[in-house]
């Protein structure tokens, strides 16, 4: 089950552009890096202490300015693509590292072009989850799985 759910999970984002193959576009895919720094929040009282989190993503995105799909006209400049982050969440014994997975959307907001809203939802691996003897603080990550979002301008 397992194999057929990481199958599905990196094909499925390609469907996306099924109806895309029949046109050529003159703007080639563009792949981009990120690396975010930030502090998490606790979750409950009994919460692990922590360092910095650490974040490293890669991103494949096309930019669907020309397109002739009325979608693609109604949102003028709507940039779709995948992104892969792999994340230090600052106490490898108790919080672990993540691994995550998430097709995106970005867009202008308003009229100005410069101004842009990414949003992504997907999903992200856990290697540290809760345990009642082994881990007892990590409350926040019951499951190996869990869902993954982005937002940001």
């Amino acid at each position: 089950m397992r194999n057929y759910f990481g199958v599905l999970f990196i094909i499925f984002p390609m469907l996306f552009y099924a109806q895309d193959f029949s046109q050529k576009s003159a703007k080639p895919l563009q792949l981009t890096s990120e690396f975010m720094l930030g502090w998490m929040n606790k979750s409950n009282e009994n919460f692990p202490e922590k360092k910095l989190k650490k974040q490293l993503s890669f991103s494949v995105g096309k930019y669907h300015e020309e397109k002739q799909q009325e979608w693609a006209q109604r949102l003028k400049g709507i940039k779709t693509g995948f992104s892969i982050g792999f994340s230090d969440f600052g106490n490898q014994e108790n919080l672990g590292f993540g691994v995550s997975a998430m097709p995106f959307v970005e867009f202008p907001l308003f009229t100005n072009k410069k101004l842009k809203l990414h949003t992504s939802l997907g999903a992200a691996y856990h290697t540290r989850k809760y345990h009642p003897q082994r881990n007892p603080f990590n409350e926040a990550v019951s499951t190996s799985f869990t869902w993954a979002y982005k937002l940001y301008l």
